[in-house]
């Protein structure tokens, strides 16, 4: 396997236990999350977790420069129409972030662009899998399908928090509404669109490096990014079986993470398993 931009030393002699730690880390405190009535410096250290997972999983993968890139892109394309949307409305909608989630870059979260990364890395990843992409570079046949399908992927996850995060938690405000949980239709049109600009760019940026050797790692290597792709949605998991008030939105949250991020995860798991990847 190519190693040109591959740091072989801290990283890879210690990336079984980093992985395992940090997603570990990841769980407990997204357990903790909905306990607490407010758990936003929960989910702030689950996420932190999930970073360090995604940065060491990417690394050992690509190799510091491709992500890197893949760190700049979606920062810069979400902080964007992110920013465009805030003004305008397009592409999500009338809404505005209040001072809940943290220090901004202009009106958009440092934390709103930290979450397009790391979840759009599972996303990108778990795309891969299906269409048995696992190159550190990408193949032509996959140039445009893997972008959408991974974008898909982003949207099937946002539609399992955002009435919770908003609606209910009032971490962004929907000017005028909207038709699900008080999140307008509109909003994931644009997350579609948002994450599919990020993929398409990072999927040019591989193909035109012209690296497709293949990634040979074992299997739990693969199968720890369905797991974490469902451990950040624990919390919507949890949320009806300890809370009495908004139960129509949680019961809409939890529904939406079992056929949607739990659904997608659990199809992931068997496609690597199908395809026996190296134990």
């Amino acid at each position: 396997m190519e190693k040109d931009y591959r740091v072989s030393g801290f990283i890879d002699r210690n990336l079984k236990t980093v992985l395992f730690l940090s997603a570990g880390f990841c769980l407990f405190f997204s357990i903790l999350v909905p306990i607490f009535n407010n758990g936003s410096d929960f989910r702030i250290t689950a996420a932190a977790g999930l970073s360090v997972f995604v940065v060491f999983h990417g690394i050992h993968r690509y190799g510091w420069q491709k992500i890197i890139m893949f760190i700049v892109i979606t920062f810069l394309v979400s902080w964007i129409f992110e920013t465009i949307s805030i003004a305008t409305g397009f592409p999500f909608g009338r809404f505005y972030y209040t001072d809940l989630f943290g220090i901004k870059a202009g009106n958009v979260p440092f934390g709103i662009m930290l979450e397009y990364f790391f979840t759009g890395y599972l996303a990108w990843t778990i795309g891969g899998l299906f269409l048995n992409e696992s190159t550190a570079g990408i193949n032509k046949k996959n140039l445009m399908i893997l972008p959408v399908l991974s974008a898909f992927i982003m949207v099937i996850w946002n539609i399992s928090f955002d009435p919770v995060m908003s609606t209910v938690e009032g971490n962004w405000i929907w000017v005028n509404g909207g038709q699900f949980f008080g999140v307008p239709l509109t909003n994931f049109a644009g997350w579609f669109f948002t994450t599919y600009i990020s993929f398409q760019l990072f999927a040019l940026f591989l193909y035109k490096l012209k690296k497709t050797e293949q990634n040979d790692e074992k299997t739990w290597y693969w199968l720890l990014v369905p797991v974490l792709f469902s451990i950040q949605s624990v919390e919507f998991l949890i949320h009806p079986f300890i809370r009495t008030d908004n139960m129509g939105i949680y019961m809409g949250a939890f529904w939406s993470t079992v056929f949607g991020v739990i659904f997608v995860s659990v199809l992931s798991v068997l496609t690597i398993i199908r395809r026996k990847i190296r134990i």
